[in-house]
């Protein structure tokens, strides 16, 4: 069972809290792979915690089997195919995403962000693209935003296909839903 602070705002107390993903860019995140259709992220993922919500088709809030928490922890966005094309992790609740070695939930936006500079900086990248929702590392398919916890801000990362990777981090142009930009 996880230990939350009470209250709307709870989040994960101790990182051991959290399920532990790891992200390979533009291949997975944890169990959801890029490509999936609904009824593959819920056999990954697990019935119980599947549920649609808006009125839009294009994203799902989905959260682990035997979930105890009372929240959604993971957003699935999906494509005019109805293929994943998006992850959204919750920075209170979601798991753990964890790229080669930088945890990327829940955590310090100025912290985190610096971990990802210097990550990329490792794979070639010098040009950062900064938009008003955060850093988007296109050439791996990562936006960094962040998300309100009472009266902290902590990192909520949006990971993309390929396809979407060029504008994801632009609200008015990207293909995530506008749910996505009500968030934090």
């Amino acid at each position: 069972m996880s230990t939350l602070r009470d209250g709307p705002w709870g989040i994960a107390m101790e990182e051991t809290d959290r399920v532990r993903w790891d992200f390979v860019p533009f291949v997975r995140v944890g169990p959801l792979r890029f490509g999936m259709d609904h009824e593959q992220v819920v056999a990954a993922i697990g019935p119980a915690g599947s549920q649609r919500i808006g009125r839009c088709a294009n994203f799902w809030q989905v959260a682990p089997q035997g979930d105890l928490w009372p929240e959604t922890q993971v957003t699935a966005h999906y494509g005019d195919a109805g293929r994943v094309c998006g992850v959204a992790i919750s920075a209170r609740r979601g798991p753990q995403v964890t790229w080669e070695g930088v945890d990327l939930v829940g955590g310090v936006p100025s912290v985190v962000e610096e971990r990802l500079r210097v990550h990329a900086t490792s794979h070639g990248v010098v040009d950062f693209r900064y938009s008003p929702e955060g850093l988007a590392l296109e050439e791996f398919g990562v936006v960094m935003r962040v998300e309100r916890t009472g009266d902290v801000l902590l990192t909520r990362p949006v990971f993309v296909a390929r396809e979407w990777a060029a504008t994801a981090g632009d609200p008015s142009l990207g293909p995530l839903s506008t749910y996505e930009w009500r968030m934090g």
